[in-house]
C-alpha cells in the first residue's frame, strides 16, 4: 500500500506505464489525505499529514493501489471519492493493531511482552557502542576485502531502536491509527503480509485480533475490510509443494479470514508478481480487483463478479479426488492445461498432479496413487497459476489436509 504510482517518490515504486498513468490522472473528485509516518509506545491525539486533489502533479506521490481502487471506482459511479493513505512499507500487521487487541488473545501476548522485555532491556548507549563496534569491524574487513580484491562486506545498519521498529506491536496503531478513528469511513483495503513470514503461523490471530479492534475504533461492527492475497516471488517452483513457504502460510491465513470473519473478502495477486523483486509494479489490477468487491458487496452491483475460484470442499472418490469451489462460474485453466495442483496418498510425499476440469468442480489425480488423501494449489513462493473463473479472476491457493 506504500508503492506510489512514481519512483520519484520512493525508490522501489513507480507503476507499469508510469508516465501515462501520471499523465492521464486528471481527477479532480478524487482527493486522498496521506498521513505522515509516526510510531509511538502512546496513543497519539492527533496525526499531521495533507490533503492532494488528485492531478498529473500530485497523482505521483499518492498510493498506487489506492489510487487505481479509486480511480475505478470513480470512473464507474461518478461521484467524489476520499481515501486516507495511512500506511508504512515492511510493516507488520501486529504492528497497526492496539496492545489491549493483542493482549486480549493468548496467542498474540507474547508479542507485546517479548517487545516490552526488549524495550526495558534496551540502552541506547549500548546500542550506539555496538554499532561504533561494528563499523570498526567493517572498515577493517573493506580494506582487507580492497586488498585482497573481494568482495566487500555490506556497511552495518543504524543502531536499533525498538521504539522505531515498524515491526514491533502497536506501535503504528498509536500512531496512526487510532488518532485518525473520529473520521467518518465507509471501509478498509488492506494489503499487507510479507513482513509476517515469522509470525505466519498466528497471521490469522492477528487479522481477525486487528479487524475486530478497528471496528470498534469506529464503532462498526460490519465494517467492510478488503485486503489483497499476497503476489507471487522468488524463483518459480520446482517440487510440488513447498512446505517451507512462508507466503504460502500467509496466504491461507488471508483466505481463512475471509472465510471466518465476517464482512472481510480478497482480491488474490497471486498472477500479478514478480520474480525479481517484492514490489510488482501491476497495481492497477490489484486496484480493478478491489474495487470489484467494493462494487459488489458496497454499491450494489451483484452480477459483478468479485472473487477467483474460492476452495470450498473436497471429496476422494476412488483414486481421484473431486474439488468444488464457490465463484467457480466458467472454469477455465489458462494456458488450457492445470497446473499447480499437488496430491499425496500418506500425507508426507507429494506429486504433481493431473487436474481436469469438470463443470464448477476440478478432479486431481495421479497414476502412482491409489488411495489420494489430500491436495494442495499453488502451495509455495512463486507457484505456476492456472485456474481461473469466467471473470478472469484466479483461484486462490488452498490446501485440503490440516497438516
Amino acid at each position: 500500500m506504500d508503492f506510489t504510482v512514481s519512483n520519484d517518490i520512493k525508490t522501489f515504486a513507480g507503476v507499469q506505464n508510469m508516465a501515462q498513468e501520471i499523465a492521464a490522472a486528471n481527477y479532480p473528485q478524487i482527493r486522498m489525505f496521506t498521513v505522515d509516518l509516526k510510531l509511538s509506545d502512546t496513543l497519539q491525539p492527533d496525526v499531521t499529514g495533507h490533503w492532494a486533489v488528485c492531478s498529473p502533479s500530485t497523482v505521483g506521490e499518492m498510493s498506487a493501489v489506492a489510487y487505481f481502487f479509486a480511480r475505478d471506482l470513480y470512473q464507474d459511479k461518478n461521484v467524489p471519492f476520499g481515501i486516507i493513505d495511512s500506511t508504512w512499507g515492511a510493516s507488520s500487521a501486529q504492528c497497526w493493531t492496539s496492545r489491549g487487541a493483542l493482549m486480549a488473545d493468548p496467542a498474540l501476548a507474547p508479542l507485546v511482552t517479548n517487545y516490552e522485555t526488549t524495550v526495558a532491556n534496551y540502552s541506547p548507549d549500548k546500542a550506539n557502542s555496538d554499532y561504533q563496534a561494528a563499523i570498526a569491524k567493517w572498515q577493517q574487513d573493506t580494506a582487507a576485502a580492497e586488498a585482497a580484491g573481494t568482495r566487500k562486506p555490506r556497511k552495518p545498519g543504524a543502531p536499533y531502536n525498538p521504539h522505531q521498529d515498524q515491526h514491533n506491536p502497536y506501535l503504528l496503531y498509536n500512531g496512526m491509527i487510532d488518532p485518525v478513528k473520529p473520521y467518518a469511513i465507509r471501509g478498509v483495503i488492506w494489503y499487507q503480509g510479507e513482513s509476517n513470514g515469522p509470525t505466519a503461523g498466528v497471521y490469522l490471530n492477528i487479522m481477525k485480533a486487528l479487524v475486530g479492534d478497528w471496528r470498534r475504533a469506529w464503532s462498526n461492527p460490519d465494517l467492510p475490510f478488503y485486503q489483497v492475497q499476497l503476489a507471487y516471488h522468488n524463483q518459480p517452483m520446482t517440487n510440488p509443494v513447498d512446505n517451507r513457504s512462508q507466503p504460502a502460510q500467509i496466504r491461507l491465513a488471508q483466505f481463512e479470514a475471509t472465510q471466518q470473519i465476517p464482512n472481510v473478502e480478497m482480491a488474490t495477486a497471486i498472477d500479478i508478481g514478480d520474480a525479481a523483486s517484492i514490489h510488482p509494479k501491476n497495481k492497477q489490477e490489484v486496484g480493478r480487483r478491489l474495487a470489484l468487491i467494493a462494487q459488489n458487496k458496497v454499491y450494489g452491483e451483484p452480477n459483478i463478479e468479485y472473487s477467483g475460484p474460492a476452495y470450498s470442499s473436497s471429496v476422494v472418490e476412488g483414486s481421484t479426488i473431486r474439488i468444488k469451489f464457490t465463484h467457480a462460474s466458467g472454469l477455465t485453466a489458462k494456458g488450457g492445461t492445470l497446473t499447480g495442483f499437488a496430491i499425496t496418498g500418506d500425507g508426507k510425499t507429494w506429486l504433481n498432479a493431473d487436474a481436469k476440469i469438470d463443470g464448477q468442480t476440478v478432479v486431481v489425480s495421479n497414476p502412482s496413487i491409489e488411495n489420494p488423501v489430500a491436495v494442495r494449489y499453488c502451495w509455495g513462493d512463486n507457484p505456476p497459476v492456472s485456474l481461473y473463473n469466467g471473470a478472469g479472476l484466479p483461484a486462490s491457493p488452498f490446501k485440503t489436509d490440516n497438516n
